[in-house]
């Protein structure tokens, strides 16, 4: 489902629409290919046009009116930090698996068992445990008594993280926002097959808790949302004063022109210190969007893969001889690097390069 907006850079940004598609997905290539795709970087496609009419047309259907037009340095920013209130949901599923682990919340665990009949499938029975927030006291329990374990841990709990928001996403009353289990994917790593085959849905199934259950997302939400939006409009008020005070400046056209939710000004006060770090932001969305389709698996293929790579650098850290590394480490830095040779050091490679007045002179030549 993806929702409809005016455009990308109004704020606040007032939902115009949603637009829900489903895809029939017909495995033309085995599965487990499909799988070790996602391990690659995705394929870029690139759109050409003849006129510059048909550029200017295609900008306005994609990014809206004031989207086609540079964005100054305030609508840049306001454009970037609505962008990271999108995120909030990916913090919100941290937070309540977080609550979850250390609250011992119960979670449903699925066990599955055969079924037979014109071809074998697996059924489930669903059980609610707090398996996870045993797992976690036992880790914890271990890592007071052996705390060189904690590499290994760490990588450990965030896969469990992740294995928990994955437990919060297939637990959405709508069977069209679940997402694929770890265990499908698994067996279609080791066997090009999976026993977990989608389920029959029929129609209407689940909407009205569905209908709930996002109500109650979109409250908490809205509640981040209210908050930034008091902020932002505190921070045009005071540029509005600023402006203000600023006069014209000499010139009648220079003006300041403030709209609901719009943010157009012909002086770009921020410039100087946004611009330089425009690129470095921009980058910093796209990482923000990559990992946050990971946390809340909207691209399961990713979030599987990024889980599994957990538990490996978990395992491997366990294998690592901790204690033995740092004790030696230790040693090699005290015994080596902090003992009388070290006037040595200073007098053959330190000091004859540092800098002095006298050397002033070379620098003017």
């Amino acid at each position: 489902m993806y929702e409809i907006y005016k455009d990308a850079t109004t704020t606040p940004r007032e939902k115009a629409g949603c637009i829900q598609i489903r895809i029939r997905i017909e495995w033309l290539k085995p599965q487990r290919n499909v799988l070790l795709a996602a391990l690659k970087p995705p394929h870029q496609n690139y759109i050409n046009v003849k006129k510059l009419k048909i550029l200017k047309t295609s900008k306005f259907t994609c990014q809206g009116k004031h989207g086609t037009k540079k964005e100054s340095s305030v609508e840049f920013l306001f454009a970037w930090l609505e962008e990271l209130m999108d995120y909030g949901i990916g913090y919100y599923f941290i937070e309540d698996s977080i609550k979850a682990l250390f609250l011992w919340r119960s979670h449903s665990i699925q066990i599955p068992y055969p079924k037979f009949g014109r071809s074998f499938k697996l059924a489930f029975y669903t059980i609610y445990l707090p398996l996870y927030s045993f797992m976690a006291y036992l880790i914890c329990i271990l890592l007071v008594e052996k705390p060189f374990l904690f590499p290994s841990f760490f990588f450990g709990c965030l896969a469990l993280l992740l294995q928990i928001v994955q437990g919060h996403r297939m637990g959405h009353p709508s069977p069209w926002k679940k997402c694929s289990s770890t265990l499908h994917f698994l067996f279609i790593l080791l066997f090009n097959w999976s026993p977990f085959q989608p389920e029959s849905i029929s129609p209407n199934k689940g909407t009205e808790h569905a209908l709930l259950y996002d109500a109650t997302w979109e409250t908490r939400l809205h509640v981040a949302r209210k908050t930034a939006e008091i902020r932002s409009q505190i921070f045009l008020e005071e540029q509005k004063k600023l402006l203000e005070e600023l006069g014209h400046i000499g010139d009648e056209n220079i003006e300041s022109k403030f709209k609901p939710g719009v943010v157009d000004t012909k002086i770009d006060l921020l410039g100087p210190y946004v611009e330089p770090y425009r690129p470095f932001l921009n980058s910093i969305r796209k990482w923000l969007r990559f990992i946050s389709n990971i946390i809340i698996w909207e691209d399961s293929y990713k979030s599987f893969w990024v889980t599994m790579g957990f538990f490996l650098l978990s395992f491997i850290n366990f294998l690592i001889p901790w204690r033995w590394f740092i004790l030696w480490t230790s040693r090699v830095v005290v015994w080596v690097g902090m003992g009388p040779w070290m006037r040595y050091v200073d007098i053959k490679y330190v000091e004859p390069y540092e800098l002095h007045e006298d050397d002033l002179d070379d620098f003017t030549e």
